[in-house]
């Protein structure tokens, strides 16, 4: 059974941590000599440790750096909606759109 010890620096990964969980995307920021820095990208973007010897149910995959870029402007690229004030009085009916 994988590790976290198997994650290498500066990629991206789709795990599971238990066989019943639902893949998740991490990205390893840096390790210790025993721990590994992780931002789990779970819509709340979770920074964890974990200790190296801690198992991993399954590493499904290791993401590329154009997939992951890929996967930041789809899973973000509403955001700028949320700047947007849809409640203003001021609305003269143009929607920003944003290149």
């Amino acid at each position: 059974m994988p590790t976290y010890n198997d994650l290498e620096t500066d990629k991206y990964y789709l795990i599971k941590e238990q066989e019943d969980d639902e893949v998740d995307l991490v990205y390893v920021l840096m390790e210790t000599a025993n721990t590994v820095f992780l931002e789990v990208e779970d819509g709340a973007d979770t920074l964890v440790w974990k200790k190296k010897s801690a198992m991993i149910a399954e590493i499904v995959d290791e993401l590329t750096e154009d997939q992951a870029e890929l996967y930041e402007t789809i899973a973000y690229e509403d955001d700028d909606d949320e700047d947007f004030d849809w409640e203003s009085e001021d609305d003269d009916g143009v929607i920003p759109i944003h290149n």
